[in-house]
């Protein structure tokens, strides 16, 4: 039976935003602001702080400074 239509290909975003944060901070060990990671990864700017809770989370990322508010403001890859 031949299927008669558009073939739709769903792209997974989310994955594509922690691919490029992960570049990102990998490129800086020092470490560096969640602003500037915003703007020099091209993540979509509402994924990355959930991106950044996922990354902590997981043992992957290091939160070394936080807003009074608790949202992340200097992230860096763990060093184990």
């Amino acid at each position: 039976m031949s299927r008669i239509g558009p073939t739709f290909f769903f792209m997974n975003y989310k994955s594509l935003d922690i691919q490029k944060i992960r570049c990102v901070i990998q490129s800086c060990p020092d470490g560096l602001a969640v602003t500037d990671l915003i703007v020099r990864s091209g993540a979509e700017p509402l994924r990355v702080y959930p991106i950044l809770f996922e990354l902590e989370q997981s043992g992957w990322l290091e939160v070394t400074e936080r807003s009074e508010w608790g949202a992340p403001r200097w992230v860096r890859k763990r060093i184990k």
